[in-house]
């Protein structure tokens, strides 16, 4: 228990306590409240716009973190007060800038280098004045659902969350990543037709916890390594053909599937790829070196959506379960 005496009260957010044995609190105010020995409020210093979320001591240093998205570094001085050395917002850094606006929910200070972590997962140590650097950056929103393999040593991730990540699976860092859109979903036509309140049950659209629109949602993607292509689908049904090397580059799109999709495949030879939809065909498309693929033809036997795909060795057939349970066989030169 606490006395705050004559300081404003506030929820209080974050705790942690100096080599002295002084304990510093995060309010909901925005200021960080220090508790002198009789359990009482002897001071506070104004530290954020919001409320405080993280907070950490090191030597004579208070470093802090606040829903205002800024990073706070203050001084404690020999006579007791306080003094703000300096103030950053972490949204302005290039590494969150395609990511959506956040704040830190994790702090520290180590050989007088700030480590944090923001709530959308990223972690990154500011190295003093040079450029941030990055340690960890995952997935934060909804269900990451899509995965492919790239090659030994590296696999690409997609989610609900609007990003695809590549990460490098000796280092367990993220080598490079993109966005799945940079439209605003209420901007689609398809959008626009459904009803808000229906929107979350709508059999079209796989259920999440995102909060993001659907086209910056994708459960389904795919990379083919030789073809230097990268296919990504979105929870509206749209499939993009993406540069490799540049997730942000696209170079086609495949538009026949009325669904959202959960399962794409090349075929061994490279030169066929295979969609699975929600709107219960098979579609199957011929690759091309520039990215635009040609849809050879479609396979409507399903009576579920297509959940799973298969292809024979020889690329000649492709085996495919649905949510009925059935597993059928199509041949990819009939038509």
């Amino acid at each position: 228990m606490g006395i705050f005496d004559k300081a404003a009260q506030t929820l209080l957010h974050t705790v942690t306590f100096d080599d002295e044995g002084w304990c510093y609190t995060g309010g909901d105010n925005g200021q960080i409240q220090v508790w002198g020995t009789e359990c009482k409020v002897v001071r506070c210093v104004k530290a954020h716009a919001a409320a405080v979320t993280c907070i950490a001591a090191n030597g004579n240093k208070l470093i802090s973190g606040g829903k205002d998205g800024k990073i706070s570094l203050i001084q404690i001085l020999k006579d007791a007060t306080f003094k703000l050395e300096a103030q950053f917002d972490v949204n302005s850094l290039n590494l969150t800038k395609m990511l959506p606006k956040d704040f830190p929910i994790s702090i520290d200070l180590h050989n007088g280098n700030v480590i944090c972590g923001l709530r959308n997962g990223l972690m990154f140590e500011k190295i003093q004045i040079e450029t941030p650097k990055l340690i960890q950056s995952t997935h934060w929103a909804g269900e990451a659902w899509g995965l492919c393999v790239l090659d030994d040593e590296h696999v690409i991730t997609c989610c609900d969350d609007n990003l695809i990540i590549m990460y490098n699976m000796n280092t367990m860092k993220p080598v490079r990543g993109g966005l799945i859109s940079e439209k605003d979903p209420k901007a689609g036509k398809e959008f626009e037709k459904i009803d808000k309140a229906d929107r979350k049950k709508h059999t079209n659209f796989p259920a999440t916890s995102s909060s993001l629109g659907y086209n910056k949602q994708s459960r389904c993607i795919t990379a083919n390594k030789n073809l230097g292509h990268l296919v990504v689908a979105n929870n509206m049904g749209k499939i993009s053909i993406r540069s490799i090397e540049d997730f942000e580059k696209k170079l086609g799109a495949l538009k026949e599937p009325k669904f959202y999709c959960e399962v794409m495949k090349y075929s061994p030879d490279e030169k066929y790829l295979a969609v699975g939809s929600h709107d219960k065909n098979l579609y199957i498309y011929e690759t091309a070196a520039d990215g635009q693929y040609k849809l050879k033809c479609k396979h409507d036997k399903h009576s579920s959506y297509v959940g799973a795909i298969d292809w024979t060795a020889d690329s000649a057939e492709v085996r495919s379960y649905d949510g009925a349970h059935e597993v059928l066989y199509f041949n990819v030169s009939t038509e």
